[in-house]
């Protein structure tokens, strides 16, 4: 079988117009008048006097040392473009720094352009001339770039958090939380040890799209880890708050979990105890606590007395409801007499409901001081908190 034969270029042949473009291996020629290219086949003599002669018969008297000076310039101009639109790896690397921070802050991916170069322009004109200025004109942070530059490191921080998992065992911290747009999310954060040391990581973030059921919960993770290359074998805790749908005997989302793995361990979260708190309160005890919810919630459902409220408490340093509500025992009873809600004011008339609130004001006030100390990174046991 005869091998189709590949034909090279000439340096004879500029003083035809022509250069040559592509693989050196098979080149193809270019007219360095039209920009056309053709065959391989086409590198011929007579083939290229031909194209040139039918479509630039008015240069034909042209000498080689135009088409060299012709050739020369384009060369010139296809390095100036290329200088233009190309991103120096410094620039670029700064971009990353850029989008990094406004990732940290939660800011808009269009502070990148609209405040922060702008910014930079005006620091580094004035420090170190429009030499600098124009240097710095050079790093990409315009909205789609702060974006991208955003998928990137997580996409990246994600494969480096899975691949550190699939040779370890690993505990995962799951729970609803809602956001602005009443979207209801699944969170799942993940503790693992890596070189000796613990880490803890967001492991994901994912929308429910319909229920919130334990199945629902389930099948989400389940096929994320699939994704991620994971399986439930590795998993030796679970937390979750108390929710059915998370701790539910049959159906729930831990059960699920241990049909899998039935090794893995589940626990309650310890945060928030005062919810657990108030739905075992004595009588006498939960109707003040109730009481004062009712205060605070009919104030928030008016937006004329939700500010007057805001204005009483804007010097106070507690913000816990039961905090407010004490403090401000004078001015709400004040306030309520003067909104027809006369119940409201006599509970501020009878001394041992304002005792009540008094102590659970305080131990709440504990009881919050602690959560705040087990939260957060590399908190791995409770710390003494002084109740004196």
């Amino acid at each position: 079988m005869n091998q189709k034969k590949v034909r090279f270029y000439n340096e004879s042949y500029l003083s035809m117009g022509f250069t040559w473009t592509g693989d050196p291996s098979c080149p193809i020629p270019l007219c360095l008048v039209c920009g056309k290219q053709l065959s391989n086949s086409a590198m011929a003599p007579a083939k290229l006097k031909r194209h040139f002669t039918t479509n630039h018969s008015h240069m034909k008297n042209k000498s080689a040392d135009y088409f060299k000076r012709l050739l020369e310039s384009q060369n010139k101009q296809s390095t100036a473009f290329v200088s233009k639109v190309s991103v120096s790896k410094k620039a670029q690397e700064t971009s990353y720094l850029v989008a990094e921070i406004i990732a940290q802050k939660r800011k808009s991916h269009t502070v990148g352009e609209n405040l922060i170069m702008p910014a930079c322009k005006i620091i580094v004109g004035k420090m170190l001339g429009q030499d600098a200025v124009r240097e710095i004109e050079n790093v990409p942070l315009s909205n789609s770039t702060i974006s991208q530059c955003i998928d990137d490191m997580s996409h990246d921080a994600e494969e480096v958090l899975c691949d550190k998992l699939k040779n370890s065992s690993f505990s995962v911290q799951v729970g609803e939380s809602t956001d602005l747009a009443n979207k209801c999310h699944i969170v799942a954060f993940v503790r693992f040890i890596n070189e000796g040391e613990i880490q803890e990581n967001l492991f994901c973030c994912k929308e429910l799209p319909e229920t919130s059921k334990g199945i629902d919960i389930f099948n989400i993770l389940s096929t994320y880890l699939e994704t991620r290359g994971l399986s439930w074998t590795n998993c030796v805790g679970i937390c979750t708050d108390g929710a059915p749908s998370m701790v539910g005997s049959i159906t729930g989302f831990v059960s699920l979990v241990k049909l899998e793995n039935a090794d893995v361990v589940s626990t309650h979260c310890f945060l928030h105890r005062e919810v657990l708190i108030s739905k075992s309160l004595g009588a006498e005890w939960k109707k003040v606590f109730d009481d004062a919810t009712k205060m605070v919630n009919f104030i928030k459902q008016r937006p004329v007395h939700s500010r007057m409220f805001k204005k009483l408490r804007e010097n106070l340093d507690k913000d816990k409801v039961l905090n407010r509500v004490f403090q401000l025992n004078d001015e709400l009873q004040e306030y309520f007499q003067g909104n027809n809600k006369p119940d409201f004011a006599k509970c501020f008339e009878d001394e041992k409901w304002l005792q009540r609130l008094a102590y659970m004001a305080d131990m709440f006030h504990h009881l919050n001081q602690l959560n705040k100390s087990l939260q957060g990174p590399g908190v791995l046991k409770s710390k003494c908190i002084d109740f004196k």
